[in-house]
């Protein structure tokens, strides 16, 4: 789904299924229903910053980045809703 180092294009939402989060080799955690995938790179720009490989059967919703952006840009309010998305996201993975 990622890999370290390299560009991801667009940001995922993890529908269903689990996923493990490796950095530098070593796994530093695991996601599972819910979780956002790629959104460091989407906010912040440039490579991912872990790899992402599913532990199980994954579904998933992608959007491109350049047109998410877009969106996003033309619908403050949907800009908003989305942060707090990101927000409520990493408290969940700071505190599992």
């Amino acid at each position: 789904m990622a890999e370290q180092g390299s560009v991801i294009g667009g940001l995922k939402l993890l529908y269903n299924g689990e996923v493990k989060v490796e950095r530098d080799g070593a796994e530093i955690g695991r996601a599972r229903d819910g979780a956002m995938i790629g959104e460091i790179s989407f906010i912040q720009g440039g490579p991912a910053t872990a790899t992402v490989q599913a532990t199980k059967p994954c579904r998933y919703v992608s959007w491109p980045g350049d047109e998410l952006r877009r969106l996003l840009t033309r619908n403050p309010s949907m800009d908003i809703a989305m942060k707090h998305v990101f927000s409520v996201d990493l408290m969940r993975k700071l505190t599992v």
